[in-house]
């Protein structure tokens, strides 16, 4: 222990799950490499760090080396004795435990310190009264004259191109001094913790993701050799699955389940009888109201912490393609449009055009969630009142297979889920798995920027283009054949 820091971030590692920390020290090479989308929230927050930084102009940047201690904390020491009132990421160091603060600034070389934390979330988190007063506590201990503790955070009623307002500031520092005996406690037990020979013994449970999603769920969990899918694929389960966990029961067949209702007992019907729950005459009136000519619709979007586009506010959906297939009828063929936005001016009104020389004045448009198209479809209206009545209009077309599936079909290879990328594999095949160079929402969103920030090559922009719509269209195809299939199933009733 002796050579080992305890920076910020394994502090509250820590305080997540011991054994979090005991790898994140001693076997890092057990951690899940960084998913695609933890590093678009990796970098959103670099983004939102450099915008927050204007809000305090003049500083300078502590920039040495995450792992350079000793420099970073005699940086920070000259930049003070120099009269520097603002400081970016500068370091501070007692008992054990290093910290880094966003922004510490001060109106007058000796007036006191202002600790300010920026976050990308749009409120305040218990865990950012920790991180903060973490913080707080490292700074007065080491001596320095610091009095206020505040948390920087996204404003959702910003509303670009205005940014005046793209932070709130709000100050904790009544609330931060009284965290510091757990924080004594904590880092005395952390201390004592890394001393040992092996990993602390602890038991999955909520703790995995709460509040962040632990990188070595993979290794705890494989361990455990659980069935897939079992009892903690049951579905809303929430943490009653760790309880059944802790008394063994993790098969969906084990006598011991208590009696379940609702799609938890379909679940278990399935697992016991080894044959998929359908339900004919509930599929065959849920069709009833669906009208030709069928449209299938799927969106992809994409949500700036930092709004770019006029009239947008932090984290609002941007669409920035779509699919639809069209079946005029039910002997017509498959007739496939699309569009990709692919460049940096904002793409929404091109989709609304595009949308509307495809989807015609009657029929039934299929989303899968279709909540989730509808909101869309509805900010679009808002944001562009020439075309609100046929959106509008639209909106009121959309129907949904996801509610016909969960009341009337379950299919062991769910596994509790009820998401597209699961179901049609699951009834129609692994054709129907994604596979292809982007397989999900967070990968096409990477795209999207890539496509319309990065300069790439003729080729390597075709070749983007082509797995962006390809990502999206399988959307819609497997849409339609999930249709069709349930068409297929209420024909034979």
């Amino acid at each position: 222990m002796a050579n080992i820091t305890l920076s910020k971030s394994r502090f509250m590692s820590g305080l997540q799950c011991p054994k979090n920390l005991y790898l994140s020290v001693f076997n890092k090479e057990l951690a899940t490499p960084t998913s695609p989308a933890l590093q678009m929230i990796f970098d959103a927050g670099n983004e939102i760090g450099e915008e927050a930084r204007k809000r305090f102009p003049g500083g300078v940047l502590v920039d040495t080396p995450y792992y350079a201690l000793e420099e970073a904390l005699e940086k920070t020491d000259e930049l003070i004795a120099q009269g520097v009132n603002v400081l970016y990421e500068p370091s501070f160091f007692f008992n054990g435990l290093q910290v880094r603060v966003d922004i510490l600034h001060r109106k007058t070389p000796t007036s006191p310190w202002e600790i300010i934390e920026v976050k990308s979330s749009t409120s305040v988190k218990d865990e950012n009264r920790i991180d903060l007063a973490v913080q707080y506590y490292v700074l007065k201990k080491s001596g320095l004259d610091v009095q206020t503790g505040s948390l920087m955070f996204i404003n959702n009623q910003c509303v670009y191109p205005n940014l005046k307002n793209l932070f709130i500031i709000e100050d904790l520092t009544a609330e931060l001094e009284p965290l510091f005996p757990m924080i004594e406690e904590n880092l005395s037990k952390f201390k004592s913790l890394l001393t040992q020979r092996t990993a602390p013994e602890v038991d999955v449970g909520p703790q995995c993701n709460d509040p962040n999603p632990c990188a070595f769920m993979a290794h705890c969990w494989g361990r455990l050799n659980l069935p897939n899918p079992g009892v903690m694929n049951l579905y809303m389960v929430g943490n009653k699955k760790f309880q059944y966990l802790k008394d063994g029961i993790v098969e969906l067949t084990d006598p011991r389940l208590p009696v379940l209702k609702g799609i938890q007992k379909k679940m278990v019907d399935v697992a016991k009888s080894g044959q998929p729950f359908i339900d004919p005459k509930g599929i065959k009136e849920a069709l009833k109201s669906w009208q030709y000519p069928f449209y299938f619709f799927d969106f992809e979007t994409i949500g700036f912490a930092i709004p770019r586009y006029n009239g947008t506010s932090p984290y609002q959906q941007i669409p920035f393609q779509f699919s639809c297939d069209i079946l005029e009828n039910e002997t017509a063929e498959i007739k496939h449009f699309e569009y990709l936005h692919d460049s940096s001016s904002d793409p929404r009104e091109s989709v609304v055009a595009h949308i509307l020389k495809v989807i015609g004045p009657v029929g039934s448009v299929f989303a899968y969630y279709h909540q989730f198209e509808s909101a869309r479809l509805g900010e679009l209206a808002a944001a562009f009142p020439h075309y609100a009545t046929r959106l509008k209009e639209i909106q009121t077309r959309l129907v949904d297979p996801l509610p016909v599936i969960k009341d009337h079909v379950y299919f062991h290879e769910f596994a509790g889920s009820f998401s597209l990328k699961d179901v049609a594999p699951a009834i129609l095949g692994n054709k129907y798995r994604y596979s292809g160079e982007v397989k999900d929402g967070t990968e096409a969103q990477l795209g999207f920027l890539r496509l319309t920030t990065e300069e790439l090559k003729p080729e390597e922009k075709e070749s983007l283009k082509k797995a962006l719509l390809a990502y999206c269209g399988q959307d819609t195809r497997g849409l339609v054949k999930l249709v069709e299939w349930l068409f297929s199933v209420a024909s034979e009733n």
